[in-house]
């Protein structure tokens, strides 16, 4: 009962432990309909569809001189509700007027999409080329996803996701909460990478997605690899962090101590999505 009450006053008076339980308890609200990552899942989403519709025309949307009287040509959108593993959320699905369009990641009728980082990460992951994010979410999806669909894409969203990648962060951040996940290799997909995301908590609870990284599993436990990721946050304006929270990716503690003086990276068990890397280290 000693040892409960020490650890209890521990708990109680060490900041760094507070600021620790806190972003745990924040953890759930990333994956609310709310939530930034809800918010980016939904952006990414409506745009692939948009793309898959651009590719089924022929022309980009708005592109009135591709279009003429005897081609086939956009009507529209209807709303359709998902249930997804980051809660609820409306897309607008865009529609022909010959009603031969059809998405190759959601189909017709369905309601349920349990896997939104199997579209999300591999479209606006840093570290993985069209080839790379093509032949993935063909094989997740049973689908025929090309290339050129995803260049397409990401054309596209060209001005977004440079901006989302390299626009500047505001220099202090109590704590980076860093998660990864190993897409499946026997059943599904071959890619030999891990994706990882980093989001911040201000001291307001705000969140702030900061970035996706594809990692190479031969890079996934290299603090020099670790270390080079830290530092394009912290000279996109990172300059100061107080807890760096993990799920035990080798290498990650000792880069973040050398990128912010001063940090305290904790282990933490909470993952945004159900499938992370089993770490094969802890610090």
């Amino acid at each position: 009962m000693q040892q409960d009450n020490t650890a209890d006053r521990r708990s109680s008076l060490d900041p760094t432990l507070q600021l620790t339980n806190w972003a745990c308890a924040q953890i759930p609200e990333l994956i609310t309909p709310d939530s930034a990552l809800a918010r980016l899942t939904k952006t990414v989403i409506n745009a692939f569809l948009e793309t898959e519709m651009d590719c089924h025309l022929g022309y980009e949307h708005g592109d009135r001189s591709s279009a003429s009287a005897d081609k086939n040509e956009r009507n529209g959108f209807r709303l359709k509700a998902l249930d997804t593993d980051i809660g609820p959320i409306k897309l607008q699905m865009p529609r022909d007027r010959n009603g031969t369009f059809q998405s190759l990641i959601i189909p017709k009728r369905q309601r349920r999409l349990s896997d939104t980082h199997d579209i999300v990460l591999p479209l606006m992951a840093d570290g993985l080329n069209s080839r790379e994010a093509a032949a993935h979410m063909s094989a997740v999806y049973k689908a025929p996803i090309s290339e050129d669909l995803i260049e397409t894409f990401k054309h596209k969203l060209a001005n977004e996701i440079d901006y989302w990648r390299y626009c500047r962060i505001d220099d202090t951040h109590p704590v980076v909460f860093i998660d990864s996940l190993r897409p499946p290799t026997t059943s599904r997909s071959s890619l030999n990478k891990i994706f990882v995301i980093a989001i911040a908590f201000t001291a307001d609870g705000d969140q702030n997605i900061l970035a996706i990284w594809a990692v190479k599993n031969d890079d996934e436990h290299k603090t020099m690899y670790w270390r080079s990721k830290l530092s394009e946050l912290k000279e996109r304006g990172l300059a100061d962090v107080s807890v760096v929270l993990h799920d035990g990716l080798d290498g990650l503690s000792e880069a973040a101590k050398q990128i912010w003086r001063g940090t305290t990276p904790q282990m933490c068990a909470s993952h945004l999505y159900q499938k992370p890397v089993k770490p094969r280290g802890l610090f």
